[in-house]
């Protein structure tokens, strides 16, 4: 329910290019709504894995780039590439579409090959290969005695590795043209507006948006009238949204905390490099998870130099699923065992 926006904060704030350019609207729009992900976040109650609470702070460089949050998903980024420098053999060449072997792909699942700025060749060492990433500019500090790397900004990450590919309003597109849009579609409508938080942001800042000589008064209009509709079993759009939303079920910020019982075991892996999506969005649902009690495991990957695929950080991503499952079914036989002897 919050991906524009967290699209923004992550991406979008960090170029000019395209919709976002320097006096139009929509750069206004997505500056907007990037400082809307800030309060959501900071009304979300999130903590990091060992307890400590994430929030986002006011900056001097930035929208909303400080903070313990801030702090946390900077340190995503790092991980992410100190795992790829743990367990990469070198020399390296990585693959043509961002990905590793994947295992064979489900009928009817497309997997896109949306990986920004990734290296390509062959790499004989982990400097040649984070010389090739730093480029112009050094944003990664490699320390070759100890193969690992620290990043100086998510900026920087993201100008070199997860350039924005959507335009403002990345899933709920101003002119209803993203797939999510037809998702949200009726029998009467094919396609319709759903994201609350930015028909709220185009409502309270229309005053604003209207000095610039670009800007469309009516897209405000369809998102308020668009919300409004029903489907054929009379849900609202703000139902529907809540029924798509895993966050919904698991985060205490949403009124369907308690409506469901989570799985025991969790698994999410995603690559970090993928524009299709800011990484915060998975992020976010697995540290909602390991705050619930009954959940006893989150495996968490955002692996390195993948975009939108099958993400491993090695191996086949259908045996090391295999894997996973007898694991948590072992521990379950371990656990029942137990309690019955």
């Amino acid at each position: 329910d919050t991906a524009d926006e967290a699209y923004e904060w992550t991406m979008g704030q960090y170029t000019t290019d395209g919709t976002r350019g320097t006096g139009t609207w929509t750069g206004a729009l997505s500056d907007d709504l990037a400082s809307s992900y800030a309060k959501y976040i900071n009304d979300l109650g999130l903590r990091s894995h060992n307890g400590r609470p994430l929030s986002l702070e006011k900056s001097e460089d930035g929208i909303y780039t400080s903070g313990s949050y801030y702090d946390y998903m900077l340190q995503i980024v790092e991980d992410s590439l100190n795992n790829f420098l743990n367990e990469t053999s070198f020399p390296y060449s990585p693959n043509s579409d961002g990905s590793r072997d994947a295992g064979p792909v489900p009928d009817g699942v497309s997997l896109s090959s949306d990986v920004a700025g990734s290296s390509s060749g062959t790499f004989r060492t982990p400097q040649e290969y984070i010389d090739s990433l730093n480029g112009d500019e050094e944003w990664i500090i490699y320390n070759s005695s100890t193969n690992t790397a620290e990043i100086t900004s998510i900026e920087a990450f993201v100008k070199h590795c997860k350039s924005p590919t959507k335009d403002v309003g990345a899933f709920d597109d101003l002119g209803r043209d993203q797939a999510e849009n037809e998702l949200f579609g009726t029998d009467e409508y094919d396609s319709l507006h759903f994201d609350s938080i930015m028909a709220n942001v185009l409502k309270e800042n229309a005053d604003k948006y209207s000095e610039f000589s670009d800007y469309d008064s009516s897209k405000a209009t369809s998102y308020a009238n668009d919300l409004k509709k029903l489907d054929k079993f009379n849900n609202t759009i703000e139902n529907r949204s809540n029924m798509y939303n895993p966050m919904y079920y698991v985060s205490p910020y949403y009124d369907g905390i308690g409506s469901s019982d989570p799985a025991k075991y969790w698994r999410i892996n995603a690559g970090i490099e993928q524009t299709d999506t800011s990484f915060t969005v998975e992020t976010n649902f697995a540290l909602a998870l390991m705050q619930i009690s009954d959940v006893e495991s989150v495996e968490f990957n955002e692996v390195w130099g993948q975009g939108h695929t099958q993400a491993e950080r090695k191996g086949s991503a259908s045996a090391n699923f295999i894997n996973w499952v007898n694991e948590c079914m072992s521990d379950e036989s371990n656990f029942f065992l137990d309690d019955f002897f």
